[in-house]
């Protein structure tokens, strides 16, 4: 119940504090929307206290609302594999433009780096490829480099 009281006090004190800072008449439909909400919030902290006396629980989980289930679960598994693969192949683009700009003075803006996974996750292949001053590199010579260091598949272009 102290809870409820708090809640109250919080919310009328910041509606005073909002309702002083808006414009006297010119902001008639701002106050019109503050009220609402302002009525809103109170309606849902006086309910509050009650719903337990109605069997009715104010938080719900997700697993009540859905279901869980062996098909959730497997999507929830995807959602995070996709996730770590996208987040490594971001990391693995940035370690081999740092590489690039690093060991061949190849800028950034001059590489673009695509990376290709096999489905259980490892590295596959990568391509690269090169525009402007970086174009004066030997492709060979660095697809060769970039595969003995990744241990796959480089092509250059």
């Amino acid at each position: 119940m102290g809870n409820t009281v708090l809640g109250l006090f919080g919310v009328c004190v910041a509606a005073a504090l909002s309702e002083l800072l808006l414009p006297g008449d010119e902001g008639r439909g701002t106050k019109t929307v503050l009220r609402l909400l302002v009525s809103l919030a109170v309606l849902l902290l006086l309910i509050r206290p009650v719903l337990p006396y109605l069997h009715i629980a104010p938080d719900l989980a997700l697993e009540e609302l859905v279901g869980e289930s062996e098909d959730t679960t497997a999507y929830y598994q995807e959602i995070f594999e996709r996730a770590v693969r996208s987040q490594s192949e971001g990391d693995l683009k940035a370690g081999l433009l740092a590489l690039l700009d690093e060991e061949y003075d190849i800028a950034n803006d001059d590489a673009y780096i695509k990376v290709y996974f096999e489905d259980t996750g490892e590295l596959l292949r990568v391509e690269i490829y090169l525009s402007g001053h970086a174009l004066l590199q030997d492709p060979d010579a660095l697809a060769a480099d970039i595969s003995a260091r990744l241990g796959c598949e480089t092509e250059v272009r």
